[in-house]
């Protein structure tokens, strides 16, 4: 598992932000600064801005700054005092989510001008960050956003249909604070890195911003807003792929974020597969599952089962297929580790295949033959990350036969 273990580590290490770290000590900020960071990887974001400002200062951070986290349940990985640590419903708000919207917004409107406002935001803010707008309920909002996230629409498309329902985004919660200068660092996940559709832009005016050496500015008679990009899927290829060197096996980024269905990027990668060179190749992006069954499963698990019945028969050629913050779509799943043996170790154990694709139902099938890679709160969120491994440079999957639970990949 020397290649599952590589891409751990190294989201590990890409979690702990270095790009952050390095644009927070190119700042000035006023004498008292205050801090929120929403998403699932805000717990992380918000303990490398603290250690990072406190260092820089001297200071204790209690001394010079306050603010909240909210995240995601059981993604509070970090010590972020003194700011106020928060937990909400993700993939879909909930109670608490309008609830600690509301205590935020209330925060917002009581600083004052004169001091800045640094907001870390990153994948997963949509759900977790909500203030509905007058006339709509909680079910109202739960109600259409079970329905994007069945529809197989792409974030941007999704996003955009929330603004429309929401009282916080699409610029809206900046228009509640009187900080002149906010600052924001974005962990993207989402294709173009679009600080409007990034958590849905809940600090991103509607106006045309101004790009200046990786900062866009945002300005109006209210507010200036610098917005910075600290992560996205294709830096995060960009920092693993060295990582994989002990595999001894040349490394290849695939160009392009994908954004096509599931099952036709399992199709595409799998004819490449069939016809690449020996190597490792890295691709990325979120490709979407219209769900149209009643199973369990995510978009990884759902791509690994459609790879593995196009590459069946072909043993040499494996895939690892993860969700970057650990959880894909079901908390004991983080995705899926398949190779040319999978769809044939289905059918020993009396699984169709085709079925289980057809119910959405990849989790139940692909855990039968220990092909789940366990959940885990990463701490970040950069979307799904493919490794491909064609021989004689391959993870060496094992197959059911040969593998244990013990070996770490069932999910039971």
């Amino acid at each position: 598992m020397q290649l599952l273990s590589l891409l751990r580590s190294a989201i590990t290490d890409y979690a702990d932000f270095p790009v952050l770290r390095e644009l927070l000590t190119q700042r000035e900020f006023s004498p008292v600064v205050h801090i929120l960071a929403i998403g699932k990887a805000a717990s992380g974001m918000a303990a490398t801005a603290l250690h990072t400002l406190s260092g820089i200062r001297g200071q204790a951070c209690a001394d010079f700054c306050d603010g909240f986290v909210l995240t995601k349940y059981g993604h509070l990985l970090h010590s972020t005092a003194p700011l106020i640590p928060l937990e909400a419903g993700h993939p879909l708000p909930d109670d608490n989510s309008l609830a600690h919207t509301n205590a935020i917004l209330t925060w917002l409107h009581s600083l004052p001008a004169r001091e800045d406002l640094i907001v870390l935001l990153s994948g997963g803010g949509s759900a977790l960050f909500e203030s509905p707008l007058p006339g709509m309920s909680l079910d109202d909002v739960i109600a259409r956003g079970t329905a994007l996230l069945h529809s197989g629409q792409d974030i941007a498309a999704m996003n955009t249909e929330r603004k429309a329902m929401s009282a916080v985004k699409g610029g809206k919660a900046l228009e509640r604070t009187p900080c002149h200068r906010v600052y924001v660092y974005a962990l993207s996940d989402v294709a173009g890195n679009d600080p409007a559709v990034i958590a849905s832009g809940p600090f991103t005016p509607p106006i045309e911003g101004i790009t200046r050496e990786k900062c866009t500015i945002y300005q109006n008679s209210a507010h200036k807003v610098f917005y910075h990009i600290i992560g996205d899927n294709a830096s995060f290829l960009q920092f693993l792929a060295p990582k994989l060197s002990p595999c001894g096996c040349p490394v290849q980024i695939l160009p392009g974020y994908r954004t096509e269905t599931a099952e036709i990027g399992a199709a595409d990668l799998a004819n490449r597969a069939l016809h690449a060179a020996p190597g490792i190749y890295l691709l990325g992006g979120e490709m979407p599952v219209t769900v149209r069954g009643s199973g369990a499963g995510g978009r990884c698990t759902h791509f690994a089962l459609c790879f593995a019945k196009a590459i069946s028969g072909r043993a040499e050629i494996e895939l690892i297929a993860i969700a970057s913050d650990g959880n894909d779509n079901l908390t004991a799943s983080a995705g899926a580790m398949v190779n040319g043996n999978s769809w044939t170790e289905l059918a020993v154990q009396g699984i169709d295949g085709d079925l289980a694709i057809a119910a959405n139902d990849s989790f139940t099938a692909l855990s039968a033959i220990h092909a789940i890679i366990p959940g885990f709160p990463s701490g970040l969120n950069i979307n799904d990350v493919l490794l491909l491994c064609c021989s004689p440079c391959a993870s060496r999957v094992p197959t059911r036969a040969s593998r244990g639970d013990h070996e770490g990949i069932t999910s039971d």
